[in-house]
């Protein structure tokens, strides 16, 4: 079935809903958001039929793309990766051109297809039989950089898209227990319930690349290349944060490794020994609270590269199991990641979150999403081209007891 067929049975299907709406305030919602349905599966009926119209009369673009190929390309251009984004983040499914894209790529749940972080990298296919062998180079896509691995959600911290304004997050911190009374006993005066305000404002993320505009006629997905590197780059900033942010340097986040006064996780005292499988056990066995976490398998830990590897050299007394891999198979999670900081007189740090309790027990808001800007103006006169992408976030800890700091001593 054509797709322009789709579209009319679909756009027939929206107005009998419309048709069917009753009188009155409580369907004026439902309406508005039917009547913009319908104005978006107008607009691809429209575009559609012009495609199919193409296809049918034989025209080829200038690049000599298929109909499929072009109705392809059109998908990618209607698709926003800040809509993709927006959906995971508040666990919503995917909707319009962003949801077509995912089952065009056999992609289901929350997957973000890569189509829209990382467009389309053009090859060249200049012929080079002919050609002098110092000229016609064909140019393969650019490699990508390599980041660390993200370990915000491991740890459970919620990412919330939210809207203009500082952000507060209230939690209940009162302390005062239940009672057991006698017959006839009176309650004793208690507590007002304690309810500490989380405010969050803030702050930017940003990194940016100037190229020449000789470099990008030469080399193909330039600029396209170096969109996708720096988005990266601030999402792994924004790991790093997180994970490691002192709390004090410049507009540094308060991570889970900073100190404590810092409003990093409650400090430890440095294990004297080396670590063991024995000694890696009970690591991982301190997220066991029966609150927080009612055993192993409510906990996720995120540990260092060094640490890592030390405890896949430790094994059981009989050479079974190592460390790591008895971590591994217990916990919710396990993995390494680039974002810890490096072993510092002889320890490396790591975080244990406790996962059983209900709600989020950390946040990181972004708020709107990602923006770019693309600078052709201050460089004008040296053909100079800025390209800038950040986002705006903020990161806090609701409470304190779902985390863990753990350390090894590795070396």
């Amino acid at each position: 079935m054509k797709k322009s067929v789709q579209l009319a049975i679909r756009a027939s299907e929206i107005r009998s809903e419309i048709n069917g709406l009753e009188p009155g305030d409580a369907t004026l919602e439902k309406r508005r958001e039917l009547l913009e349905a319908l104005n978006t599966v107008e607009s691809e009926y429209r575009a559609a039929l012009q495609t199919e119209a193409e296809a049918e009369a034989g025209a080829p673009d200038a690049q000599g793309l298929t109909a499929e190929e072009r109705e392809f390309r059109q998908l990618e251009s209607r698709a926003e990766l800040r809509q993709a984004f927006r959906a995971v983040m508040n666990g919503s499914a995917l909707t319009g051109a962003e949801k077509e894209l995912l089952e065009h790529r056999g992609l289901s749940g929350h997957n973000i297809p890569w189509d829209l972080i990382a467009p389309r990298v053009e090859e060249r296919a200049d012929a080079v039989s002919a050609a002098p062998a110092d000229s016609h180079l064909q140019q393969h896509g650019i490699l990508a950089r390599v980041f660390a691995r993200s370990a915000t959600a491991t740890l459970g911290v919620a990412m919330p898209m939210v809207p203009t304004g500082e952000q507060n997050y209230p939690v209940i911190t009162t302390t005062d227990n239940a009672m057991i009374l006698a017959k006839d006993a009176a309650e004793g005066d208690t507590a007002d319930a304690g309810i500490t305000a989380h405010t969050i404002a803030p702050t930017r993320l940003q990194r940016s690349y100037l190229f020449r505009r000789e470099d990008q006629a030469v080399l193909a997905g330039l600029e396209e290349a170096l969109r996708a590197d720096l988005s990266m780059a601030v999402s792994d900033l924004l790991d790093q944060q997180v994970l490691a942010g002192d709390g004090t340097t410049g507009a540094q986040f308060s991570g889970f490794l900073a100190t404590a006064a810092n409003g990093g996780i409650p400090d430890r005292s440095d294990s004297p020994a080396r670590v063991t499988f024995a000694l890696a056990a009970g690591e991982a066995a301190r997220g066991i609270d029966g609150k927080y976490a009612g055993g192993l398998g409510e906990c996720s830990i995120v540990i260092g590269d060094d640490t890592a590897r030390d405890l896949a050299s430790k094994f059981t007394t009989n050479g079974e199991e190592s460390a790591l891999a008895y971590m591994s198979r217990t916990t919710r999670a396990t993995m390494a990641s680039a974002n810890i900081p490096a072993v510092a007189s002889m320890f490396q740090e790591g975080i244990l979150a406790r996962m059983g309790a209900a709600g989020a027990n950390a946040v990181c808001p972004t708020w709107d999403s990602m923006f770019m800007i693309r600078d052709e103006i201050s460089g004008r006169k040296s053909g100079q081209i800025a390209l800038t992408i950040g986002m705006l976030a903020g990161f806090d800890i609701l409470r304190a007891d779902g985390f863990d700091r753990l350390k090894f001593k590795v070396a």
